[in-house]
């Protein structure tokens, strides 16, 4: 029996949260006067193509477009005044190269790419 499975294309989907948060200081004195919070929530379709996919080892590439969904909200201490908004981007991902090492239904993965995923990712996926 071949160790080697087919070259196939998948099509899945990433989810992602990312929070980001800070208090707002006066440029002189540095007293605090308010704070910043941001939320964001992509979701994006993707598909992985597999150059390599053994039982073990898989060598791929992936692409996914989708959206973010942002939500923010900037108190301001001296005027006592709340500002919140929401917006919707275009998001993408593109990973050049991909290899991931393990079982067939959880591997350890490295991405090299650009995107809302980052530049260079690190990671563990699980397939259901």
């Amino acid at each position: 029996m071949k160790d080697c499975l087919s070259r196939t294309g998948v099509v899945g989907g990433i989810l992602t949260f990312a929070q980001y948060g800070e208090d707002v200081v006066k440029k002189n004195g540095g007293a605090v006067v308010g704070t910043r919070t941001r939320n964001y929530y992509s979701v994006m379709p993707a598909f992985k193509y597999y150059w390599v996919n053994k039982k073990k080892f898989g060598l791929y590439s992936k692409a996914a477009a989708g959206m973010m969904f942002l939500n923010y909200k900037d108190k301001d201490k001296e005027l006592n005044k709340t500002l919140t908004d929401n917006d919707v981007l275009f998001m993408f991902q593109v990973s050049l190269i991909g290899a991931e090492v393990g079982s067939q239904n959880l591997r350890g993965f490295a991405e090299l790419g650009g995107g809302e995923q980052g530049i260079v990712m690190f990671g563990v996926r699980a397939k259901f």
